[in-house]
Parts: structure tokens; sequence; C-alpha cells
């Protein structure tokens, strides 16, 4: 049987990271210093951390959701649907690390709702 305040810290730093996911794009906007692209990634990280608020007190799933949400604005970059300028390897990889989390947070959530 799984602690509740394992998965109380699980929630925590899966909130925080969503969090701090989220404002890295307002530091690439920043680097890339159109002041659209900093508007634009300024307004979707307010909404992602929001979220991140708001899931922590809601639901993992929720969280889970957030993060695979996030994910696909990671998409919307890499095919150039958003113009904010960043490394190409970055997109990629922060999309498979937020769907791996989400994946793995929702096992442990659906996990400690089996047992």
């Amino acid at each position: 049987m799984r602690s509740p305040a394992l998965i109380g810290s699980v929630l925590a730093v899966a909130t925080l990271t969503l969090a701090l996911i989220a404002g890295i794009y307002v530091g690439f906007a920043l680097s890339d210093g159109r002041p659209r692209a900093v508007i634009v990634e300024v307004i979707v990280a307010a909404v992602f951390l929001g979220a991140s608020w708001v899931t922590l007190f809601w639901s993992p799933l929720a969280t889970a959701a957030a993060l695979a949400a996030h994910g696909a604005w990671d998409v919307a970059h890499h095919l150039r649907a958003v113009s904010t300028r960043m490394p190409r390897w970055y997109v990629p990889f922060c999309s498979v690390f937020d769907w791996v989390f989400a994946a793995g947070l929702t096992v442990i959530t659906l996990g400690r709702s089996a047992t």
C-alpha cells in the first residue's frame, strides 16, 4: 500500500515541475527578443502556472493532464505554429519529458486508487 504522504510529495513535485517548465519558455522568448513571442509565452506560462496551482488542490490526474497538455505546447513549437526561437533539441526533449512524467504520475495515481 502506498503512503498518502508519498502521493502528496509526488504531486507537489509534479505541480512545481509544471510551473517551472512553463517558465522556461518565457526565458527563451526574452532571449528571442520579439515582443509578440514574449507576450505569447508569458500568457501561456501564466495559464500553466495557474493550472499547476489549481491541480495541486484538485487531482493528481488533472496535474498529469496539464503536463500532457504542456507536451502538446512543445509540439506546437516543434511544428513552428509558435515562432519563439530556441534550441532545436529542447522541444523534443521537453515534450518527451512532459509525457513520460504525466504517464508516471497517472500510473502512481491509479495504482494508489487500485489498492
